[in-house]
């Protein structure tokens, strides 16, 4: 195991000479890959030499972060990832197959770093086996196939092997297991390290990970970065090994040593966070980010969410780091008015504090995400997946059996888990990350606000702690991105479902303008995939969490975002207004007016009720020219199928638009001729006033005797006949008693569909039941309705 280094042996290079090798490797960028030998390729090994407990830091006078050594990593791998660009540049000529040339890539690669690297690790220097192992390492996160292909050279291995037999100083400890991390990644590197030398390697991370004794016997302090990278690479060699398992690529030696729980590395990568202070950016290391994303990679397994979210004193730990990495930056005139965090000329933030924001956000957000909801087809693809998988006795090494991943990922313990959350202060940490500088971070914060917000008991609470203007932003920020990527659905989703159970005042604030910011990503979910923006060839976002195999909108997110819409045009005519202008938007919720799905097509047309208030709702129903008639009559007339459906709530909606149209005379005069025409609004406007008992006749049925027929009905729900009542009054009022054009046929079929004896009905049932309904508005509007019959009588 790894114990402290002599000072002599770890001698980090004096600062005056960082910047010359900065300029060294920034030659290297432009020599020709041939011409590198040992000499030109040692200077990476500088640059990949990495002090185990280096802190991304800045002292309390407030200068720039003593970090210099970062940057000379950040130009070597620059410098590593120039020159191996340039190999398979060089590989891929006309005359070779694609497979051909990358495997000829991979040999020229590995031919040019398998001597320097061999060089370093059989040194005596701990310096030069860090170096060698962190430029074996970076090869692994620049180009995989060709590190895989290193450690699979047999010299190389057996260097690999010896230094973890041997007794490691804690820098090389540190370079060796981010190296095994990387590798267990890897198929290829993977097979080789598994089993190699009687399980060396694994035997070596075990140990490392518990922190246990060196071969003498002496307590290992160890060092908490290897520690940690240790940990990683057992969860991927877990991970991959049942992988291999599973493509029969891997059959487990029942001599192979046991492997850690992952309850148990999460424990340990726990205890590292609790133990870390990091109130203060000033002491932000690259440790106690490792532990964050190691234990953000563990929570993938329901268990471990379980066991993260019940420890109080890691969620403290966790809330108080998000608050101090993503404190806003001082006022200054040199700073941009944009939204997000911008680094403070004290504090600089770096691409670590960036690194941070992501881990804490996928950490937050795999605590608070609730299983995806599939289809019976995917149901059963699922099953037959679970029955072709061959037994196995690995349950020990995960987070715990298949029986305790699903109680840990239902929905009760998804729903327990983020109350306690934001019991325990999650709130305030997701409106810090919502402004991170880093897009896969506010990707994961607006999961993690979706997780929260599906409970409708917490939406208060996110609320009150900007949850709404949070969301917002996020949104916002997507928008600007150059990439032809989807817009985050996810964060539109949870800004919908807000802007639905709340007043758009509590959720965008009195400022209209927030609330008009909002209309176009809400209207957006629904215009998506008549737009043409995007289709199935079209970049996917990795970053767009919730979406359609398309990478468009769900039904669901397109659902309760017509409901939002439809919350904010109640708001008043001028906002109902910027609604109805939204670009595209008429055109796509006109055609789901006739969507097969039952709450899409209810949704809508609540969506059109909410939008007839405006003048410019209004006018897309009024027949002002040729062409504008003919499309004018045809949405009535959907209107009118819509008040004939089953579902009661459509029904309201749409007859609730018609009772609003027919105040206009124009309006009625349509109605009127979709009767002569269909012969069949009066029948429906019946039907809103008397509806069939559930013991009558069936549609289908003919009752000659209009007394019998209307024996069989019973008064529909108050609220339809309400409706009914208004716009027979209106045709009443502004059709038959002007004695416009076929007002005498249009009576006739009144008498005929029975429409005089069904007001009769409705009115003597409010009579019966009194009170404010022998004065409401039903009986008021029937007195007007016979009133305009009986002037035209004698005609």
């Amino acid at each position: 195991m790894s114990k402290a280094p002599s000072t002599s042996a770890v001698a980090a290079p004096k600062d005056t000479a960082t910047n010359q090798s900065d300029e060294d490797l920034t030659r290297l960028v432009n020599r020709e890959p041939h011409l590198l030998d040992k000499r030109h390729l040692r200077k990476l090994f500088e640059a990949f030499y990495e002090d185990h407990d280096e802190n991304i830091a800045s002292n309390s006078q407030g200068n720039a972060p003593v970090n210099e050594r970062a940057e000379q990593r950040a130009a070597a791998y620059v410098t590593l990832s120039s020159i191996i660009q340039s190999l398979r540049t060089k590989s891929a000529t006309p005359a070779d197959q694609d497979e051909g040339a990358v495997e000829k890539g991979t040999k020229e690669i590995t031919a040019l770093f398998a001597g320097v690297i061999l060089d370093g690790l059989q040194q005596s220097l701990p310096t030069e086996q860090a170096g060698a192992l962190g430029l074996l390492s970076a090869l692994f996160d620049v180009d995989s196939p060709s590190a895989a292909r290193l450690v699979q050279n047999e010299e190389i291995l057996d260097a690999l092997m010896t230094l973890l037999n041997g007794e490691l100083e804690n820098l090389v400890a540190a370079q060796m297991a981010r190296l095994l991390e990387r590798a267990m990644a890897h198929p290829l590197s993977r097979s080789l390290l598994r089993e190699g030398s009687d399980f060396t390697a694994v035997r070596w991370l075990i140990r490392t990970a518990d922190g246990g004794k060196s071969k003498k016997g002496d307590s290992n302090q160890g060092d908490t970065q290897a520690r940690i990278s240790a940990i990683l690479a057992i969860v991927k060699l877990i991970q991959g090994s049942e992988q291999d398992e599973q493509a029969s690529k891997y059959i487990p030696s029942s001599s192979a040593p046991t492997l850690p729980s992952i309850k148990h590395l999460a424990i340990l990568l726990q205890n590292t966070i609790i133990k870390t202070d990091i109130t203060n950016v000033s002491v932000v290391n690259s440790s106690f980010l490792d532990a964050v994303e190691g234990l953000a990679y563990l929570t993938s397994y329901p268990p471990i969410r379980t066991q993260v979210a019940s420890s109080t004193p890691l969620l403290v730990a966790l809330f108080k780091s998000s608050a101090a990495i993503t404190k806003r930056a001082k006022p200054s005139s040199s700073l941009s008015s944009d939204r997000l965090l911008q680094p403070d000329a004290a504090l600089r933030l770096a691409q670590t504090n960036l690194a941070m924001h992501y881990g804490l956000a996928l950490l937050f957000y795999n605590l608070c995400k609730y299983k995806p909801v599939l289809s019976q087809e995917e149901q059963q693809i699922n099953k037959l997946r679970t029955l072709a998988k061959p037994p196995s006795d690995s349950s020990s090494s995960k987070g715990g059996t298949s029986q305790e991943d699903d109680e840990d990922a239902s929905n009760a313990a998804v729903l327990s888990r983020t109350r306690a959350l934001v019991a325990a202060g999650l709130l305030p940490a997701l409106a810090g990350l919502a402004r991170s500088p880093s897009a896969a971070a506010r990707a994961c914060v607006s999961g993690a606000y979706l997780g929260v917000i599906q409970d409708n008991a917490s939406r208060g609470e996110v609320l009150k702690h900007g949850g709404g203007k949070a969301l917002l932003g996020i949104i916002g920020e997507h928008a600007k991105s150059k990439e032809p990527i989807p817009p985050n659905w996810t964060a539109i989703q949870a800004l919908a479902k807000l802007a639905i159970t709340a007043s758009p005042l509590a959720v965008f604030g009195a400022d209209p303008g927030a609330t008009y910011d909002a209309i176009g990503p809400l209207a957006l979910v629904i215009t998506f995939s008549s737009e043409g923006n995007f289709n199935q060839s079209t970049k996917k976002s990795p970053l767009t969490l919730g979406s359609s195999a398309d990478g468009g909108p769900t039904q669901l997110q397109r659902f309760e975002s017509l409901m939002a819409l439809t919350n904010i045009a109640s708001l008043g005519p001028e906002m109902a207004k910027r609604v109805v202008k939204t670009n595209g938007l008429v055109r796509e919720v006109e055609s789901l007016l006739v969507e097969e799905h039952v709450l899409l097509r209810r949704a809508a047309v609540e969506l059109v009720c909410n939008l007839i208030p405006c003048e410019e709702g209004f006018s897309l129903f009024l027949p002002e020219s040729s062409t504008g008639a003919s499309r004018a009559q045809s949405r009535i007339h959907v209107l009118v199928a819509l008040s004939d459906v089953d579902d009661i709530a459509t029904r309201k909606a749409a007859s609730g638009a018609l009772a609003i149209l027919s105040s206009e005379e124009a309006i009625c005069l349509v109605l009127a001729r979709l009767q002569r025409e269909r012969g069949s609004v009066l029948r429906i406007l019946g039907r809103l006033l008397l509806e069939e008992a559930e013991d009558g006749t069936n549609d289908g049925e003919q009752i000659e005797n209009l007394s019998s027929r209307l024996a069989e009905l019973s008064i529909a729900d108050p609220d339809l006949v309400h409706r009914g009542m208004v716009i027979l009054r209106n045709l009443a009022v502004l059709f038959i008693q002007p004695q416009k054009e076929g007002w005498r046929e249009f009576v006739a079929d009144m008498v005929r569909e029975g429409t005089l004896e069904s007001v009769d009905a409705v009115v003597k049932d409010s009579l019966q039941r009194g009170g404010n309904n022998a004065r409401g508005p039903i009986v008021e509007g029937a007195l007007e309705f016979g009133l305009a019959l009986k002037r035209v009588s004698g005609s």
